[in-house]
């Protein structure tokens, strides 16, 4: 038997190429983020008050969580995860009610979740290429002002701040680790 979804496979920007090579561009495994992530999240929602924040790296097939306060979530399949389609959205995307949404109506990884609202923004390398979301969820029907749309793109501007300062830092000591070698 075949279980049907409205969101079937995934879009993907034009340039996914490109956006996949900038992402790859970010070593974050070696990058120490998970306390900064984690406490970004806790920040975020606190501020909106939502079940659910999370900052995410949209790869090449999941969405790879580096942080998720109020679930105990590491990845979904860019099939089942929402950002996907939000990345490809200039603005803050809103859904306020899931269910009233043909995209996400049938989506039952979403329905599990217990995910009836979200907001999503972009963390947008410096390039232009969109790598990841900062995005928040609640248990309920919900929406957003201009002003905290506007306050979670801020959030999402601080959360690639810092994988931008942490990449940075990474890069300025493995110069320095090659320097030191060349002077022995």
């Amino acid at each position: 038997m075949i279980d049907h979804s409205a969101q079937v496979g995934f879009l993907e920007p034009d340039d996914e190429e490109q956006r996949l090579e900038t992402l790859a561009e970010y070593d974050i495994d070696e990058l120490p983020i998970e306390e900064s992530f984690d406490r970004l999240t806790d920040l975020i929602a606190d501020h909106f008050g939502v079940a659910v924040s999370f900052v995410g790296l949209i790869e090449e097939d999941e969405e790879n969580f580096l942080a998720c306060t109020g679930a105990d979530w590491d990845s979904l399949t860019r099939e089942d995860t929402m950002c996907t389609h939000s990345m490809l959205q200039e603005d803050v995307m809103v859904v306020e009610n899931i269910a009233e949404d043909k995209r996400f109506s049938e989506n039952e990884q979403l329905e599990n979740l217990g995910i009836v609202s979200y907001a999503g923004a972009n963390m947008t390398a410096p390039n232009g290429q969109v790598i990841g979301q900062v995005c928040v969820l609640d248990h309920e029907p919900r929406s957003y002002s201009p002003k905290e749309r506007e306050t979670l793109e801020q959030y999402a501007d601080t959360a690639m701040e810092i994988l931008e300062l942490r990449q940075a830092v990474l890069e300025s000591r493995e110069g320095g680790d090659a320097a030191t070698e060349v002077d022995r």
